[in-house]
């Protein structure tokens, strides 16, 4: 069993001089949010070929805003997404495991669903140079 998880903050700095024609108005500035995220989960091996893992994962998005030429500015609303993931893996050679996942959102600003294959790929010279 291995028990995983993350926190993390994202700082994203004011972008101005953009000059951007919306609605009419000019777009001069945009100042995005600040993030916050959280992610945790565990995995269990069944045996040395199959593994198990599920993970919960959350992100909170502060609002942004939006400042035009006009004197006037906009603030859009804060944003949550958070997903559970659930993850097959399964060993098909003594190098190779071949992950399948499956998830869904819990909030309205989610993906419904995630399916996903993954497989680790080989390329020729791009060994580790360590075991040399």
């Amino acid at each position: 069993v291995v028990l995983f998880g993350s926190l993390s903050y994202t700082h994203n700095f004011r972008t101005s001089g953009l000059n951007q024609v919306r609605g009419g108005r000019i777009l001069e500035s945009v100042d995005p949010g600040d993030s916050i995220g959280l992610s945790m989960g565990f995995a269990y091996s069944l045996s040395y070929d199959v593994s198990l893992s599920i993970s919960y994962q959350q992100s909170f998005s502060l609002e942004t805003e939006f400042d035009f030429d006009v004197g006037e500015g906009f603030k859009s609303t804060e944003q949550s997404s958070a997903l559970m993931n659930f993850a097959l893996g399964i060993r098909t050679a003594p190098d190779t495991i071949v992950n399948i996942n499956a998830g869904f959102g819990l909030t309205e600003d989610s993906p419904d669903a995630l399916l996903g294959f993954t497989v680790p790929l080989d390329i020729k010279g791009l060994t580790d140079f360590s075991a040399k």
